[in-house]
C-alpha cells in the first residue's frame, strides 16, 4: 500500500490532487482544524504557501497556494515508514 493510503473516516478518498480548498470542503466539510504552516519566498521572488487541515489524529490534507499537494489517509503508518527509511539510510552509511 503507498504511503499515507488506507479508508478515510472522513471522505477524503474522494479529494484528489490540484483541488481547491473549496472543492474539498464540499467533499469533507470543514475540517477539525487547520494549520497555517506560513508563507516562503524564493530568491526568484516566488512563494509557497502551505496550509494542512487536519482530521481526526491520522489524516491530513496538505495545500500548497490553495490547490491539493498531499491527501494522508494514515499520518502514523506514514510516520513510520519515513522514519525506517531515515534509519535504513542512516545505518547504510554508517552514521548515527
Amino acid at each position: 500500500m503507498p504511503l499515507g493510503k488506507k479508508a478515510s473516516q472522513y471522505k477524503l478518498d474522494d479529494v484528489t490532487i490540484n483541488m481547491s480548498m473549496e472543492e474539498v470542503l464540499k467533499e469533507t466539510g470543514e475540517p477539525p482544524r487547520r494549520e497555517d504552516m506560513g508563507t516562503a519566498t524564493s530568491e526568484t521572488g516566488d512563494t509557497t504557501h502551505i496550509v494542512i487541515w487536519r482530521y481526526g489524529n491520522n489524516e491530513s490534507v496538505t495545500f500548497v497556494n490553495g490547490k491539493v499537494n498531499d491527501v494522508d489517509t494514515d499520518n502514523e503508518g506514514t510516520r513510520k515508514q519515513l522514519q525506517h527509511i531515515t534509519d535504513s539510510a542512516k545505518a547504510a552509511s554508517g552514521s548515527n
